[in-house]
């Protein structure tokens, strides 16, 4: 059955209009749940009313939500991996028709849909084809330089939400492959002071995210590259052993201003409450693994590791 519903310029069925709803009501408070982002609260909601290929891109990723969720509600003529699977394929149908090269819309439009792809790929388990939609929004970001909006200050909160986006998943792609990261965000740390921008200290927790985004890829690409060192001594361990140490030194920077902000700011919501704490066990994570990435495999050091982490797991249970 094909309905034309309020809001929206073409006809859906009335399983996908189920799935956006669901979208709207379930997936996007998910998403949410943790940090506050104006891309899921605003950005991808606009764009899926006004554009088939974000719609459908949307209705793709809420069926493989519903999947993964398990809250049984059944399609009626697929089951949700197919419809999935469909719906991908129906919005890629649509970006390419809407291919034009002086488009100004073309390349947020492209981008929205690369992300949602991603996240669709990711809940299916297919981490391949996963990684193969980021590295395609990953060059498009790198071609316009737009991930340079993660360092400074931008003029749209929504635009530097759908580059952070990338960029995050950017900060994990090293752990995956050997291949490394895209981005090269660690580069502009060393070039600039990416705290300048907040010569007060942070006013939100939005700031604080902004700022440890640049420095948490630095980590994650210096941890990713140690993982794929062969067993011993690297030839060019006090090369690493020097980059771990100014990439410390900036956590440090880091952390006297983040925990200033903490402390100072006890009227907190309870969302910015909860994001601040996930913040603090995430910044102390990525704290031990940059001190233990370059340590023998022995026993004491083991253990001690062992013993940190179980202490970062208890701090972080509330």
């Amino acid at each position: 059955m094909v309905q034309v519903i309020d809001g929206f310029r073409w006809p859906m069925t009335s399983d996908e209009r189920r799935c956006f709803s669901y979208f709207q009501h379930h997936t996007i408070p998910s998403l949410l749940e943790m940090f506050d982002s104006p891309l899921w609260r605003k950005l991808v909601l606009q764009m899926s009313y006004s554009e088939p290929a974000v719609y459908h891109a949307a209705v793709a990723l809420s069926a493989a939500h519903e999947d993964i969720e398990g809250r049984g509600f059944s399609l009626l003529e697929h089951s949700r991996g197919t419809f999935a699977l469909e719906q991908s394929l129906r919005s890629f149908d649509f970006l390419s028709r809407r291919y034009a090269p002086q488009d100004p819309r073309l390349r947020e439009i492209m981008l929205l849909c690369c992300l949602l792809y991603i996240l669709v790929e990711v809940l299916h388990g297919s981490f391949d084809h996963a990684i193969r939609h980021l590295r395609s929004g990953l060059r498009i970001l790198k071609e316009v330089k737009a991930h340079r909006q993660l360092i400074g200050a931008s003029q749209s909160p929504v635009e530097t939400s759908l580059v952070a986006a990338f960029a995050e998943l950017d900060f994990q792609a090293p752990f995956f492959e050997p291949g490394g990261a895209v981005l090269r965000h660690d580069d502009e740390l060393e070039h600039s002071s990416w705290l300048a921008n907040f010569p007060r200290g942070f006013k939100s927790v939005l700031d604080a995210q902004q700022a440890f985004g640049p420095l948490l890829y630095a980590a994650y690409r210096f941890v990713g590259e140690c993982t794929w060192l062969p067993p011993g001594i690297p030839a060019n361990y006090n090369e690493l052993l020097s980059k771990q140490e100014q990439i410390l030194s900036q956590f440090s920077e880091f952390a006297d201003l983040f925990e200033h902000f903490y402390k100072s700011s006890p009227r907190l919501s309870w969302k910015d409450k909860m994001g601040s704490d996930i913040l603090y066990a995430q910044l102390r994570h990525v704290v031990l693994s940059l001190e233990t990435c370059l340590l023998p495999g022995n026993r004491a050091c083991a253990t001690a590791i062992r013993q940190n982490s179980e202490h970062i797991w208890n701090s972080s249970r509330v």
